[in-house]
This record gives structure tokens, C-alpha cells and sequence, in this order.
């Protein structure tokens, strides 16, 4: 995989208008770069720095990728690059740049070789960015050093670990052809932008997560093979609530133990967060009851309303299950869950 490290050139291509976002401040992504990295010491212009390294790759969006897939290949993928150019800057006269204004000031003098008094200052730095490119290749993508050197470990006195990084960073962040992950759409987008401190948060998270429900898990089905009554009842309401091809619920008529605890197992390895809030909801049982209702028929839902004969329940299933659980409405639940009894026995 290339990591960028090169003298930008090349053609402009203003062919679509930039995203309409601004380029962050240097503090913002020194802040990102801190809360995102563990910091390294080193030495810079010999002052003892702490160092907080940021990569970032992109990739190209696999819809633009017509290349064979062959591993065999692989050396004809990194020789083929598309680029991400240059573009009007949407809803300005300017193009889409690298480098916020007071940061052009602080870096572009050395690649330009003008300072910024001169008369052809503005002229040169916007020629910069017109011609300026950043090639993704088509294999592994490229890499980008995006993050900061730390005087003091402050956000205020922070530098680039490469200016080349981050400047192609930004660019690329505010260009529309690049998806950022969360708005990651292959219709719409050319190129996929990856933060990979920021993925390796959400892994560890996500880690953290599926061990915490694997323990509610094994502890959920340990209670029931030794006869728990709630453990077995909540393995049948959360496959009643949350189970099914699209987690909205499953019937459990006809399933035995066994095949209950695979089809949790299903459920919890497919989506452990909701599988996590199923096992803790105090209201699990009723959820599971008002599902019941509605799929056979006893409860009536209309929109977003819930209806129990010509009683409304009320609006979304909180409501409805605040109605069910109200005291004075004890003789309808009982009913409720004696019909639902019959209609399954």
C-alpha cells in the first residue's frame, strides 16, 4: 500500500461541485488526532514532542474497480490509480483546498517558494490546488499520515507529522466524490474514506460489547438447563420480540428447548447490542405479550396506534405498554394473555 508522500502536480478536475462542509481547523484534528492514538515521545526541531499518529486510508469504492480479482493480479491493481482532483468549492468562487487560509501561511511557503506578501501569492496557491491530485490505486488504496507532533502535549501547540498527509487528507475529506464512513454510498461515491484510529475504537467496542453478551448469554442458558423459570421464559420472549429474519419477532409455537436456544444464539450473535437490551428490559415480558397480540390478531395495530377490542392502548409500543401495565387495566391483560393461551394450545 502507497503512503503519500510525494510533490502533488497534475491536471485540474473541477467536474463537480465540493462537498458542502468546511475544511476542519488544525485544532480540530489535533484534538481527533490525541483522543484517537495513544502518543509516542520523540524529538522535533529538538524540542521533546509527543507524537500522535493518524492514518487514514482510501480506498476506491469496488463499483469503479473493473480490474481482475485475481491475487495473481494483484501487481496490474497498484500500477492502475484514479485521482482525486480538484473542484469548485460549493457555494463560493473557490476551489476546494487542504489547508485552511492561516495554515497555507504556515506551510505553502516552502513548496510554493513565494511568501505570502508577494503580489502573486493567491494566484499561486489557488493554481496549487487546482493542479493539485491525490492517487488512490486501485489494490491496497493509499494511506495518509493525517496525524500531530504535540509540544506540551497541547492541541494549540501541535504540527503536522507530515504536512504532504495531512493537506492530502483534507483535500480529500472535502472533495464529493469521497465518502466519509458514515455516509458511505456506493451509488453516490467514486472513493472510501477509512479513519483507521477511529475503526479501531469501534472494533474494540464492538469487542467489548460481544464479550459482555456472550457471559449474559452462557449465564441465560445455564439458568435454564437448570430449570430457571425466568430464563426460560425470557429465551422465549426474546425470541418473541426480537427474533425473525428481520428482528421484529418470531413465533416460538412449535420450537423446542434446543432449538429455542440455537435460534437465541442466532439472535445474539447477529445483533448483540439488542440482544443485550432484551435480556435487561424490565419490560421485555410485555413487549413480547403486545407482539403476540398482534401477530394473532388480539391486539389491533393501525399506523402507530394499538387497539385492544374498541380500547385504544395508545401511540408506539411504549405507550401500549404502559396501558398494559397500568393496575386498572389488569382485567384486559388477563384476557389478552388467556386468548393468546388458547389460540396457541
Amino acid at each position: 500500500m502507497e503512503v503519500r508522500d510525494l510533490n502533488p502536480s497534475g491536471a485540474s478536475t473541477m467536474d463537480a461541485p465540493a462537498k458542502d462542509q468546511s475544511i476542519s481547523n488544525r485544532k480540530t484534528n489535533a484534538e481527533i488526532a490525541q483522543e484517537a492514538q495513544g502518543l509516542s515521545m520523540g524529538k522535533y526541531n529538538g524540542t521533546k514532542v509527543r507524537i500522535g499518529s493518524r492514518i487514514i486510508r482510501i480506498e476506491l469504492i469496488k463499483k469503479h474497480d473493473m480490474l481482475p480479482k485475481d491475487p495473481a493480479a494483484q501487481h496490474i491493481r497498484d500500477e492502475v490509480t484514479k485521482n482525486i482532483g480538484s473542484q469548485w468549492k460549493s457555494g463560493t468562487k473557490d476551489i476546494i483546498r487542504g489547508l485552511s487560509r492561516s495554515e497555507e501561511i504556515m506551510f505553502l511557503p516552502n513548496i510554493l517558494g513565494l511568501k505570502p506578501e508577494h503580489a502573486n501569492w493567491d494566484t499561486a496557491t489557488k493554481e496549487f490546488w487546482a493542479n493539485f491530485k491525490v492517487p488512490v490505486t486501485a489494490g491496497d488504496g493509499i494511506e495518509l499520515e493525517a496525524g500531530f507532533k504535540f509540544k506540551d502535549n497541547s492541541a494549540e501547540e501541535a504540527e503536522p507529522i507530515s504536512v504532504d498527509g495531512y493537506m492530502s487528507y483534507q483535500f480529500a475529506q472535502a472533495n464529493s466524490n469521497v465518502a466519509n464512513e458514515d455516509e458511505d454510498n456506493p451509488v453516490t461515491y467514486t472513493f472510501r474514506l477509512i479513519d483507521t484510529a477511529q475503526q479501531d475504537i469501534k472494533d474494540e467496542q464492538a469487542f467489548s460489547v460481544r464479550k459482555i453478551v456472550d457471559r449474559m448469554f452462557n449465564k441465560l442458558l445455564n439458568d435454564a438447563d437448570a430449570g430457571d423459570a425466568d430464563a426460560v421464559n425470557t429465551i422465549d420472549w426474546i425470541i418473541e420480540t426480537i427474533g425473525g429474519d428481520k428482528g421484529l419477532g418470531d413465533t416460538i409455537y412449535g420450537m423446542s428447548g434446543v432449538k429455542k436456544q440455537l435460534e437465541v444464539e442466532k439472535i445474539k450473535d447477529k445483533s448483540p447490542v439488542a440482544f443485550k437490551e432484551a435480556i435487561l428490559d424490565k419490560d421485555l415480558e410485555t413487549k413480547a405479550l403486545i407482539r403476540k397480540g398482534v401477530k394473532y390478531s388480539k391486539i389491533r395495530h393501525e399506523g402507530t396506534a394499538y387497539f385492544i377490542g374498541n380500547k385504544a392502548m395508545g401511540n408506539g409500543e411504549r405507550q401500549a405498554v404502559l396501558w398494559l401495565n397500568d393496575p386498572n387495566n389488569s382485567d384486559e391483560k388477563v384476557m389478552l394473555i388467556a386468548a393468546i393461551k388458547q389460540y396457541m394450545s
